[in-house]
């Protein structure tokens, strides 16, 4: 998994600090989940398009706002 910080200017329309980007290990869709949720390492992230579960850390990538 590779995981990337957004720099420290907010592109534009992007909050900060609330919301990530994960990408589909299966797939590869790209979906938003919480930055608190990826901090948690017992949950499983579930792909809304091919329905793929997995823990974070086995994401395709990670782009954390």
């Amino acid at each position: 998994m590779s995981e990337r910080r957004l720099p420290s200017h907010s592109p534009p329309g992007e909050k900060r600090g609330n919301t990530s980007w994960v990408a589909c290990r299966a797939c590869e869709t790209w979906f938003h989940v919480t930055s608190d949720l990826l901090d948690r390492g017992e949950v499983s992230l579930h792909c809304p398009k091919c329905h793929d579960e997995f823990a974070p850390a086995e994401a395709a990538k990670i782009v954390r706002a």
